[in-house]
């Protein structure tokens, strides 16, 4: 088989008895640590993939979530003063932060509030999304302009 596709890792002297794959039984060793050399390459890539998805769920969650705030503020005049105040009217069961198992973070301000995920470090790092430090997946109203 000298010029066409390879299992991912195999050697390519074949020595020993030829099984399933390129190189025989003898070169098991040698697979095997060819694909721990590969994970270790590409293990901090798919971790950060895996992490920047993760973020994404939860800020869709968030969003959604945002928006069942939204309806009961335009039934009720004003946001909830506890994500429990929802159930059962507009959720059945509050979402789990997937990053924590808790609920979401939420805190009014005024006429606003803010609702967080703890992010990938597991950290309540008080929805501060701009420090670098930071990994809290945010979502906020801001405050309305004055009318004039």
């Amino acid at each position: 088989m000298s010029g066409g596709w390879r299992r991912f890792g195999a050697s390519s002297k074949q020595t020993g008895s030829n099984g399933p794959f390129i190189g025989g039984a003898s070169n098991r060793t040698a697979d095997v640590q060819s694909q721990r050399d590969s994970t270790s390459l590409f293990g901090p890539a798919l971790s950060v993939c895996v992490d920047s998805e993760d973020r994404h769920t939860t800020l869709s969650e968030l969003t959604q979530l945002a928006l069942t705030l939204a309806a009961y503020r335009a039934e009720h005049e004003a946001y909830p003063k506890q994500l429990a105040d929802l159930v059962p009217a507009h959720v059945s069961e509050l979402p789990k932060d997937m990053f924590s198992e808790d609920p979401p973070h939420y805190r009014r301000r005024g006429e606003n509030f803010v609702l967080y995920s703890v992010g990938p470090n597991s950290v309540d790092d008080d929805a501060r999304e701009w420090e670098a430090t930071s990994d809290d997946v945010v979502v906020r109203t801001s405050p309305r302009k004055p009318s004039s």
